[in-house]
């Protein structure tokens, strides 16, 4: 029986299949930034509420998401990937 982790995945992965956040390693990627962040966030505003210090992780780490994101969604390996991937689910559709 698959664990909740991968029934979770893979639910995400058929609603997410054909955009950015389909490509599993700016999933994950993308995945760990919003809940790092959201805890570094919350230790922020609960321990040191009067110096605000979450902006520098968030905009640093949002550089690197955005290349990352840049690098998927433009680079003709991935559009060479996508097209392949669209055909070979086209072909298993009609068998």
């Amino acid at each position: 029986m698959p664990s909740f982790l991968t029934r979770s995945y893979a639910t995400a992965k058929s609603h997410l299949g054909g955009t950015l956040l389909g490509d599993t390693g700016f999933f994950f990627h993308f995945s760990s930034f919003v809940l790092v962040n959201a805890i570094l966030i919350a230790v922020n505003l609960l321990l040191t509420p009067d110096r605000i210090w979450f902006i520098w992780p968030l905009l640093g780490w949002g550089i690197g998401i955005l290349a990352h994101g840049l690098a998927v969604n433009f680079s003709k390996e991935e559009a060479v990937r996508r097209r392949s991937h669209a055909r070979d689910a086209r072909k298993s559709v009609a068998h």
